[in-house]
């Protein structure tokens, strides 16, 4: 119950913080990579891109890549174990991602569309290995159209990274090309004061907070993958789940930590799932149908 309670102060809090009100924030996008990673955060695991951990209507992702003509580079993203900041969506604290060997060739790009939502609001915890060495300071610029990146109405340009954890809240609510947009990439490039490829700079609770054009949180968000179904997302009592296909199924929910919290044998193509008794955050809804196949669609509890 005590845990209950705090994620609750703790959702409530951060969406105060981002909109002055409870009724009008909402989380659109969010990373947190505890699930992302292998088990244990067995390092020298390099990722081209990773998906978010929860998305409110599509899929999103985040890729560390060379920039276009820079040719081949020495950065890359791999994990981080055991970083100390809890998810925002859980009391967990757990891994991090690393951008690895950072130059000034390389670039952090975050595909976050923004479809039927306005005032962007995005905020990430950060810290660096070391400040001397290794390119520590983050430009932020953006793209509208998922091709040229400006920086035209930033109210913050840059942030440079500590080596104890930070969080960093990037206002772009002022900015209204970027409302409503199912191309819109946040970009950060990697720069001075030092040169050298060397050390790493390292990124936990990736979330992206928005107010629905409608002007309500009660828009019923779909979370979908491989056809299947799952609503509302976030969720407070209940789940309505829609597979792609007739016949048995084997339904399994798993909290942040990998562990079971239900299991649901039933047949057909729609499911309704009470999830009263769980605990605020993330979790993962696993389906097996009868011929093996088996996908997951993450959902929230609030």
């Amino acid at each position: 119950m005590k845990t209950k309670v705090l994620s609750f102060l703790f959702l409530f809090a951060a969406m105060l913080s981002f909109n002055g009100t409870q009724a009008q924030s909402t989380l659109i996008h969010y990373w947190h990579f505890n699930n992302t990673l292998p088990v244990g955060g067995a390092g020298g695991v390099v990722y081209d891109s990773l998906a978010s951990d929860f998305s409110a209507f599509s899929s999103a992702y985040i890729r560390f890549k060379a920039l276009p003509g820079a040719g081949s580079d020495t950065g890359f993203v791999d994990n981080n174990l055991g970083d100390t900041i809890n998810a925002r969506m859980s009391a967990v604290a757990g891994n991090s991602i690393r951008a690895r060997n950072p130059s000034d060739k390389m670039v952090f790009d975050w595909h976050i569309p923004t479809t039927g939502y306005k005032n962007i609001k995005i905020s990430y915890d950060v810290e660096s290995s070391s400040t001397a060495s290794g390119q520590h300071r983050q430009l932020f610029s953006y793209s509208v159209d998922g091709t040229n990146f400006i920086t035209t109405g930033l109210t913050m340009t840059y942030d440079s990274a500590g080596t104890l954890w930070g969080k960093v809240v990037v206002d772009l609510s002022a900015i209204t090309t970027i409302n409503d947009n199912s191309k819109f990439i946040f970009r950060i490039v990697f720069s001075a004061p030092n040169t050298a490829a060397k050390g790493n700079t390292r990124y936990d609770n990736i979330a992206v907070d928005a107010i629905p054009l409608n002007g309500s949180t009660s828009v019923v968000n779909v979370q979908t993958t491989l056809g299947n179904q799952l609503y509302p997302n976030p969720a407070k009592e209940n789940i309505q789940f829609t597979s792609a296909t007739e016949g048995s199924k084997m339904i399994t929910i798993s909290n942040v930590l990998g562990q079971v919290v239900n299991n649901t044998q039933y047949s057909g193509s729609k499911l309704n799932i009470d999830i009263s008794a769980l605990e605020n955050g993330i979790y993962f809804l696993n389906v097996k149908d009868n011929n093996g196949s088996t996908s997951v669609v993450r959902f929230i509890k609030e």
